[in-house]
Parts: structure tokens; C-alpha cells; sequence
């Protein structure tokens, strides 16, 4: 039932209220990781302040342009923005098994704010899709640009307009890392620890999910 009324006021912020997404703030204090002089916050959030997956990805790009070429030579899509009838259309897609390359994401936030990029792995059915939701953090070292991003794979549609993830972060995580791989504009990468142990929660829709408390470092060319 908690899903079914998160649902609903979901779609009527999407029909009704557009400028939520964009003017909630929220007022969770997510944890924060040191790294290049810079504390950045691990954790996203979604509407009702409920903790979010962490993120899995902090990037460092010499400027705006670099960091959106490489987005665009993964080959992966953005996605829609999220309207009442784009889930309506979405739901009729799940009804009958079809594709549907650039459905829209969920809103989710990050430092108080949503999204900058949305990215998905096209698939031959709008039930299953890898995807990754990303952000500008606004911050910079040495004259580098930090982005960070969260990853997690749709397994299933059986909330009728909304996805259910697949628990293990760290699976796509890597996934989608060997995919970051493949556009030969990563200059060196590591992992680190952004949480002393692995971590486990339950997103706004209710789904669980677990992880190592890893993230990758990836400094582009």
C-alpha cells in the first residue's frame, strides 16, 4: 500500500507540479567522503527524504564538454522528462513487453538538488534497463570538474509504471564501469572505500539493495 500512495504522488507531482523536482531540497545530511581536498556527499535521497542508492562514481573532467563527450561516446541514452503521460505510456509499453530506449528516470537527489544527466543501455523491452543518473557538483581541483553518479539495473516492471532494481549495486557498478571503459577516454581510475562497511537500505519505491560501500575514482582525458 506505502508503494501504491508513493506511486500516486509521484505521478501527481509529474502532472501538477513540475517545479517539485526542481525546487525540493530536501533536508537529509547525507555522509561525506574526503578526496582531493573536497568533501563530497555519498549518499542520494528521494522525495520523501528517504536515503537513496550511494553513489558509485566520482569523476574529475577538465571542463563541461569533456565530461559530456564521454557520456555521448558510451552510446547510452538520456531519458524523457518525466510527465503523467509519459508514465502512462510507459505502463502501456510494460503491458505489452515493448521497448522503449529513453523512458523517463525517477527524480532523484544529490546535494539538494535532481539530476543534471540521465543515462540508460538501450533494451529490447522497457521492463529491463541498465541506467545511471548523474550530477554536477558544481566543485572543482586543481582545475578539474567533479561529477559524481549512482548506477542500478531495472530488473522488472511490476509496479505497472515504475521498475524494480536488482539489490546488488556492485553488479552494475562494474557493469557499468567496463562500459565507461570502452570509450577510451578514461585517463586512470581507482577504487575507494566511501563507507567503512557494506551498507544495505531500501529506495523510495521500497526496493532493497546492498553494497560493498566501493566507488570508483575516474579522471577522464
Amino acid at each position: 500500500m506505502n508503494d501504491f500512495i508513493e506511486s500516486l504522488v509521484y505521478l501527481y507531482h509529474a502532472l501538477y507540479n513540475k517545479r517539485y523536482f526542481k525546487d525540493y531540497k530536501g533536508s537529509l545530511k547525507s555522509e561525506k567522503i574526503k578526496i582531493e581536498g573536497l568533501e563530497i556527499p555519498t549518499r542520494t535521497q528521494a522525495l520523501d527524504d528517504r536515503e537513496n542508492e550511494p553513489i558509485s562514481f566520482i569523476f574529475l573532467a577538465d571542463s563541461e564538454k569533456t565530461f559530456e563527450e564521454f557520456l555521448k561516446k558510451t552510446g547510452w541514452l538520456d531519458a524523457e522528462p518525466v510527465t503523467f503521460f509519459g508514465s502512462i505510456k510507459g505502463g502501456l509499453y510494460n503491458m505489452f513487453n515493448l521497448p522503449f530506449p529513453r523512458f523517463q528516470m525517477t527524480p532523484y537527489f544529490w546535494n539538494g538538488k535532481t539530476q543534471d544527466y540521465n543515462i540508460q543501455k538501450p533494451s529490447d523491452t522497457i521492463r529491463k534497463r541498465h541506467h545511471s543518473r548523474l550530477w554536477k557538483t558544481g566543485m572543482t581541483t586543481n582545475g578539474l570538474q567533479v561529477y559524481v553518479a549512482m548506477a542500478s539495473y531495472d530488473k522488472e516492471m511490476e509496479k505497472v509504471v515504475a521498475h524494480t532494481i536488482d539489490p546488488d549495486l556492485d553488479k552494475e557498478r562494474e557493469f557499468l564501469f567496463n562500459e565507461f571503459k570502452k570509450t577510451g577516454m578514461i585517463k586512470s581510475a581507482r577504487k575507494i572505500k566511501i563507507f567503512p562497511k557494506k551498507i544495505e537500505g531500501a529506495i523510495f519505491m521500497g526496493d532493497c539493495f546492498f553494497t560493498d560501500g566501493e566507488a570508483y575514482v575516474i579522471y577522464l582525458k
